[in-house]
Order: structure tokens, then sequence, then C-alpha cells
């Protein structure tokens, strides 16, 4: 599911949503988008987790990068993403 375009979870078959994947093929079948998604569990208002989840790795370059965000860059991006 490697796209530019985010796609949301409602647009995704069941059989090829993340956590279904995660359960049938293991995590290393999921992109770090999808993983991050399984963590969050929703997205915000108006922007669905997946969404929310692929712009997080992106801004942040990859998911190891993300991990080292300091609580105000973490801030900083909640609140952008809120905006859109």
């Amino acid at each position: 599911m490697a796209t530019n375009c985010p796609v949301t979870l409602r647009e995704t078959a069941p059989s090829d949503r993340p956590r279904e994947r995660l359960e049938r093929c293991g995590p290393a079948a999921l992109s770090d988008s999808e993983l991050l998604a399984l963590i969050l569990r929703s997205g915000s208002r108006g922007v669905d987790v997946l969404q929310v989840a692929t712009m997080l790795v992106a801004r942040a370059g990859s998911i190891a990068a993300l991990l080292e965000w300091s609580p105000a860059r973490s801030e900083e991006h909640t609140s952008e993403l809120q905006s859109h």
C-alpha cells in the first residue's frame, strides 16, 4: 500500500486493512505508516488514522526518526495536522 496519496481505511477492502494483513502476513508485510496507524488506533477530526500516520512518517523521514522527535516537535506537528 505504498502510495503518495494516503488512502483511508474506509476505502481499503477489509481483508487489506493493516490489522488483518498483520494477522495474516506478519509485521514485515506492512509499511511504516501502517504499523504506526495500528499503534495510534485513531486519527484526528477529519483525518483518518492512516493519513495521520503517513504524514507523520513523511515529515520525520522514517519511523526510526519519528521515535527521536522531542515532545515540543511532536506538539508542533500535532497542531499542524489538526489544521488540515
